[in-house]
């Protein structure tokens, strides 16, 4: 038990390799989450683009409902008086975004 004794008579080496030592974790932690940081950015990129295109395809979804609702509505109303309602609005399709 040479190296207890060594420690008792120079406390101020384990002191010094105690924060040399949380130094080096520190660096290793830092480094480990800059790593894990890029990562989550790619992904919270990719899941951004996928929101705004999949919210621009609900958008021309819900267009196209609402304009077929008109269309349907002006059939009923004509077939209702003997005649079809010409419509405001002409009817959208949905088209793919890029």
């Amino acid at each position: 038990m040479r190296w207890i004794d060594d420690i008792r008579s120079q406390p101020g080496q384990l002191a010094i390799a105690a924060v040399v030592g949380l130094l080096v974790v520190v660096v290793l932690v830092g480094a480990l989450e800059l790593a894990l940081h890029e990562r989550v950015d790619s992904v919270t990129d990719r899941a951004l683009q996928y929101d705004v295109r999949l919210e621009d395809q609900g958008d021309d979804l819900r267009l196209a409902v609402f304009n077929l609702d008109v269309q349907h509505r002006n059939l009923a109303l004509g077939a209702l008086r003997g005649k079809v309602l010409p419509t405001s609005r002409k009817p959208t399709t949905i088209c793919k975004r890029r």
